[in-house]
């Protein structure tokens, strides 16, 4: 359900503190009056909310190249290989082994 916006048409309200958001289907009628305060409302245009995008569609592929990111993927134990990613971007790389300090 879309949010909705309504300050009062005339002067100023505590309890909303002129400014109100509802959750209204959007098939209702506008409200005309505060359920708060009482006092006459109008409905205000505001700012539409931006459109959420999943990690998913973060991460395609296409996403990472326009960026100019990389994107490696493992193709042996220690070894990976440019899936994605810029023209000069190294094509593989070994991970370095984990180094044992010898402290516990």
């Amino acid at each position: 359900m879309p949010i909705y916006e309504y300050r009062p048409c005339s002067g100023e309200c505590y309890l909303c503190n002129g400014n109100l958001k509802l959750f209204q289907s959007i098939h209702s009628d506008a409200h005309s009056t505060c359920p708060y305060c009482r006092q006459e409302v109008e409905r205000i245009i505001s700012v539409p909310q931006a459109h959420i995008v999943s990690r998913k569609d973060t991460m395609k592929d296409s996403n990472i190249k326009a960026a100019g990111w990389a994107k490696y993927v493992r193709s042996d134990q220690g070894t990976y290989e440019l899936a994605v990613g810029p023209d000069d971007a190294p094509k593989d790389f070994n991970r370095p082994p984990d180094i044992d300090t010898g402290e516990d």
